[in-house]
């Protein structure tokens, strides 16, 4: 695995998505999907402010994960697992799995119900 200079976007990304909860390999999945880039779990954790390895990260990383981590929460508090966020996240990750392996099909019915549940 390349060593990789993260740029900005990249690591808003891995922030905001650890702050949404995420685990390290699926932000590490996400990343290579969006980016095309391979980065490990320990690069991931770095971009996390309540672990261990995420205490050093700077101000602005930390600003972006904890305002993230509170619209998230937000969000989730008012309306559960009813909250059409949650319900177009759990899609998104579906859609990105089946677009991986060549599920063209899926991909489109999903999209589908993406477009139903954003009316």
């Amino acid at each position: 695995m390349k060593r990789h200079k993260l740029s900005n976007p990249v690591k808003t990304f891995i922030t905001q998505a650890l702050a949404c909860g995420d685990t390290p390999t699926m932000v590490r999945r996400a990343v290579k999907v969006e980016f095309g880039l391979d980065v490990s779990p320990q690069c991931v954790e770095q971009y996390d402010p309540t672990k261990t390895a995420g205490a050093r990260l700077s101000a602005k990383y930390r600003t972006i994960f904890w305002a993230t981590r509170a619209r998230y929460q937000k969000e989730l508090a008012n309306i559960g697992i009813a909250h059409r966020a949650f319900r177009l996240r759990a899609l998104q990750r579906i859609v990105d799995k089946a677009r991986n392996a060549g599920n063209d099909r899926l991909v489109m019915y999903l999209l589908e119900l993406a477009a139903r549940e954003c009316g």
